[in-house]
């Protein structure tokens, strides 16, 4: 049983560095803030995970024709 969890477990972990996951994560949270106008539950959620979710994508600076730009977002927000 310790193997079926352990190979969830490293999927789970996978999932949570995509992007996507983190940009699906940011939408459903939106969609609960729009049904729930009244109370501001879900907006934190959604705006942190849309934040995780653009830092871990890729800029053109990992193309190796531009290598004079940041490798990454926070390279990004440093500038």
């Amino acid at each position: 049983m310790t193997s079926l969890s352990e190979s969830l477990s490293q999927a789970l972990s996978v999932w949570f560095q995509t992007p996507a996951f983190w940009l699906v994560i940011a939408v459903l949270f939106l969609g609960l803030e729009m049904v729930n106008r009244r109370l501001v539950l879900f907006l934190p959620i959604a705006i942190a995970s849309l934040v995780v979710g653009l830092l871990g994508l890729p800029l053109p600076a990992n193309w190796p024709q531009f290598s004079l730009m940041p490798e990454s977002w926070m390279g990004v927000l440093a500038l």
